[in-house]
């Protein structure tokens, strides 16, 4: 029973990296009830801790929370051996630690994250688990410079995390660790881009690529061009290191790195105005997200495909997939980016001169909004579309209504203290707010 379950694990990272997310579900399933019927205790938490990663590449980041909490009880269990407690199995127990982690750095909670690497470097240390040290000592490191955290390291901060990695990689290149020490030369990179020395930090992630690429690891290749592309700055070698990243995601079956690349390739595009290649890479984005379930990102596709089609006047689709971003809105009671579709469905109605379902689809978008009140991008939306829908009146000579909803729409605006009402604005930039 142990060897059917454990075989059935094996079976979920494939499943979950060709986009086969039901069927991983399954097999998560199957493999906790073999383990639980036959009291496999650490097994069962083997499978809760397979089941998160496949609700994190779902976009459930939640969900994957509670699923390591559960797994850590299960492997923080002891026995007795000469009067000592000790755990079961503490090299499990310090990576569903570490993986418990990076799952608070995730939903935004930093410090239980770094209570986590902590509690697992310990844990190594305790049981003379020098490879697993050096691991998740990476792990830290690689947590301190993500590039939302990054920009705000303190000097000390800096000075642990770069010293933690280089224990790290002095570590695995002892052990000859060379996956190890490829992991080290990916976060060295980026923290050098951190301190402002791209050149240090281009030449780590490329030792890093070229390590990865005698190692045969495709997707190591990729984790390395796709931070290529992230840390150059906007440029267009951005551009080649984002697509080189695809290929390689491609050639390996790994769908999750390549729409993950190809989400960061369409912003880089779309800023560079080459808006038919980021239309492109949000549509192929767009299918792989909806394939593995994952609403979320499903929603942001969406959001910049409608934006796009605006901006070339391609109102039919426009419209279109507008009503696709309300249907997932709905779908997940997401109110806000559910105002945001009725002003999009708005706009491209009255591009198209359908000026009847132009004028709907803004009453809808006030009715939203009223919900939603006290948000900024409520009091945003809901002044644009007053102001939006007496345009639209006056245009019909309804001018009596079109100076009601002008003056909401500035009473709105001087409640929330708004300056500017854009369409700039609209695409997910806040409000300027007087002081």
């Amino acid at each position: 029973v142990a060897g059917q379950a454990e075989c059935l694990l094996a079976l979920v990272g494939a499943y979950v990296e060709v986009g086969k997310v039901e069927p991983a579900r399954q097999v998560c399933e199957a493999a906790r009830q073999l383990a639980s019927g036959a009291c496999e205790v650490l097994r069962t938490a083997e499978a809760d801790m397979e089941l998160a990663g496949v609700l994190q590449a779902c976009g459930d980041d939640e969900g994957a929370l509670d699923l390591l909490i559960q797994a850590r009880d299960t492997y923080a269990q002891t026995a007795s051996l000469g009067g000592t407690k000790i755990f079961l199995n503490p090299s499990r127990l310090s990576e569903c630690i570490a993986r418990l982690g990076d799952a608070y750095g995730r939903c935004g909670q930093g410090g239980r994250a770094l209570d986590c690497f902590r509690q697992a470097e310990k844990i190594c240390l305790a049981a003379e688990d020098l490879q697993g040290l050096a691991k998740h000592q990476c792990g830290m490191a690689r947590f301190y410079f993500r590039g939302d955290k990054g920009a705000k390291l303190s000097r000390e901060e800096l000075e642990v995390a770069a010293g933690k990695l280089g224990e790290s990689l002095e570590a695995c290149k002892k052990q000859g660790n060379r996956r190890g020490v490829a992991e080290c030369l990916l976060v060295q990179g980026v923290m050098y881009h951190m301190e402002d020395n791209r050149q240090e930090g281009d030449a780590k992630l490329k030792l890093a690529h070229d390590l990865y690429k005698e190692l045969a690891c495709r997707k190591g290749m990729a984790e390395a061009l796709h931070l290529l592309g992230a840390m150059g700055g906007g440029s267009p070698q951005g551009i080649l290191h984002y697509e080189q990243a695809v290929q390689i995601s491609k050639q390996g079956g790994d769908m999750a790195s390549q729409a993950r690349s190809l989400m960061d390739l369409a912003r880089l595009q779309a800023r560079l105005k080459n808006r038919p290649a980021a239309t492109k890479c949000w549509e192929e984005a767009l299918t792989i997200k909806k394939l593995y379930g994952d609403r979320e990102a499903t929603k942001l596709c969406l959001t910049e495909l409608c934006t796009l089609h605006e901006q070339v006047d391609d109102f039919g689709i426009t419209v279109e997939l507008a009503h696709e971003l309300k249907e997932a809105a709905v779908a997940t009671r997401d109110a806000e980016r559910e105002a945001v579709a009725w002003s999009m469905i708005a706009r491209g109605e009255a591009g198209s001169g359908n000026l009847g379902q132009a004028e709907e689809a803004l009453v809808n978008c006030i009715a939203r909004c009223q919900d939603l009140e006290g948000s900024e991008m409520s009091d945003l939306l809901m002044a644009d579309s007053h102001d939006k829908l007496g345009q639209l009146l006056r245009v019909q000579e309804r001018h009596e209504e079109a100076d009601r909803e002008t003056a909401e729409a500035q009473r709105i605006k001087r409640q929330a203290g708004l300056n500017v009402v854009s369409e700039k604005d609209l695409n997910n930039q806040r409000p300027k707010r007087k002081v």
